[in-house]
């Protein structure tokens, strides 16, 4: 998606995909405490990269901006100092980490590049965080059921 740089009210209709800043994963389920990585490859001359969350019905809110030639990054609001969200940067990529994974991390994660004031946005990436899996599930009624078979036998039946 392009959008130009100095404009803050571009509607989503007037974007288009990008070809050069690509996120490869559209969904990533993840249970409650998980680490993963959301990654976010570029093949393109730009010299800033962002990292966005946008969580359901709410606006983009930057995560980081990272630049090209001096590898500084930065994290801004509540993803300042939080150790949970890190960036992994070199030639070609620009992968957000999050540690220990929480239900408010649920959100469309985007990467964008800025090239000659103009951004372009990626794909994005789904996180839905999970309390359960369903292997928690399974495993759970196995052993209800294996505890109420124990205690329905002490019983005498």
């Amino acid at each position: 998606i392009i959008m130009p740089a100095f404009s803050q009210y571009t509607l989503m209709s007037n974007f288009i995909q990008s070809t050069t800043v690509h996120q490869d994963t559209a969904f990533i389920s993840a249970n409650v405490g998980d680490n993963l990585t959301l990654r976010c490859f570029y093949d393109s001359d730009a010299v800033k990269y962002y990292w966005y969350k946008q969580t359901l019905g709410q606006k983009l809110q930057l995560i980081s901006n990272a630049y090209k030639f001096d590898k500084s990054v930065n994290f801004h609001d509540e993803f300042k100092d939080n150790p949970r969200f890190t960036l992994e940067t070199n030639a070609g990529m620009n992968h957000l980490k999050i540690s220990d994974v929480q239900p408010s991390d649920s959100a469309t994660y985007y990467c964008a590049r800025d090239y000659l004031f103009m951004f372009e946005f990626a794909e994005g990436t789904i996180v839905k965080p999970e309390s359960f899996s369903c292997w928690d599930l399974l495993l759970c009624c196995c052993l209800m059921w294996t505890h109420t078979v124990w205690k329905w036998n002490q019983a005498g039946h």
